[in-house]
């Protein structure tokens, strides 16, 4: 297999991804799990007195919903590049923003984890040249004018389920521009284990035929459930985003508190992979590339 041309990275660059506020460290000795698609997982992602801080620090709910009347489940995530500048966020959930959006995490992620990315796609250079000479910006700050790939470290909420469990949709495949995505979970003090919102991943035969429908959903009954990252305190799973990569959250108990994770993801100008789509969410598709600017991926 063919290898990925790294840079070598600085001290100082290597220096930022080091001691307890940051991700790396543990998710370097993570086990990968396969089967149905690469991911990892840590029960214990953070020294436990540094994730108590940042949970204590958390940013009030406000700066997510400013004042607005939303429905049931609502997904509202904001960018790094977002929250950084609100003075509402605590200098240390800022520093730990920009520590993983920083290049040298990404580096750091490429070269440990080459070999599973390069079994998913393996014309990723042929796509997107050679790893090592990536220009790596931060989405909502930088464009992929004069960068190759784009990193965010968002913080999200949804809304409590109202009248039923409620989710942001059933098993699906994330957009198909995004290399990775890794969540860590930040659960309201003393919530409940039960409630939902526990990250489900699905398999499906290799001969069976998906069709893909709206925002790449995939119809449950064709999947089955394969594994469960739950939603806990200090808990962090990321995936290696493939055309198998079928996964959702679980929904959320009416009543709940709001569901509330850090997310870091890894995002190209085009599409790595094609899935077969229904009529509909085709349909969908280019109705919004022919309405929107700049859509890349969907």
């Amino acid at each position: 297999m063919r290898a990925f041309l790294f840079q070598t990275l600085t001290p100082e660059q290597s220096g930022i991804l080091e001691g307890m506020d940051s991700l790396w460290p543990r998710l370097a000795g993570a086990a990968l799990r396969e089967d149905p698609f690469p991911r990892w997982m840590l029960d214990e992602a953070l020294d436990p007195v540094f994730y108590r801080r940042l949970l204590a620090e958390w940013p009030p709910d406000e700066i997510f919903v400013r004042g607005r009347r939303l429905g049931g489940a609502t997904k509202i995530p904001l960018s790094a590049e977002t929250l950084i500048h609100n003075p509402s966020v605590t200098p240390l959930w800022r520093d730990f923003l920009l520590r993983h959006r920083e290049p040298a995490f990404l580096r750091h992620l490429l070269q440990h984890f080459r070999e599973w990315i390069l079994r998913a796609h393996p014309d990723l250079e042929e796509k997107f040249g050679p790893a090592g000479k990536w220009r790596i910006g931060a989405r909502s700050r930088d464009s992929f004018d004069n960068h190759d790939v784009l990193v965010d470290c968002q913080l999200a909420i949804f809304t409590p389920a109202q009248g039923r469990p409620q989710s942001d949709r059933g098993p699906h495949v994330k957009l198909r521009n995004k290399l990775m995505t890794g969540f860590l979970f930040f659960p309201v003090e003393n919530e409940p284990s039960g409630l939902g919102g526990d990250w489900d991943f699905f398999s499906a035969p290799p001969d069976q035929r998906l069709r893909h429908g709206i925002n790449l959903t995939v119809d449950p009954a064709q999947v089955r459930l394969a594994d469960t990252i739950p939603y806990r305190p200090n808990t962090f799973g990321m995936l290696l985003n493939c055309p198998r990569g079928i996964q959702g959250f679980r929904p959320r108990t009416p009543g709940a508190p709001p569901f509330r994770y850090f997310e870091f993801t890894v995002q190209f100008p085009r599409r790595l992979f094609e899935v077969e789509e229904s009529f509909v969410s085709n349909l969908r598709n280019h109705w919004r590339t022919w309405t929107r600017a700049g859509v890349t991926d969907l």
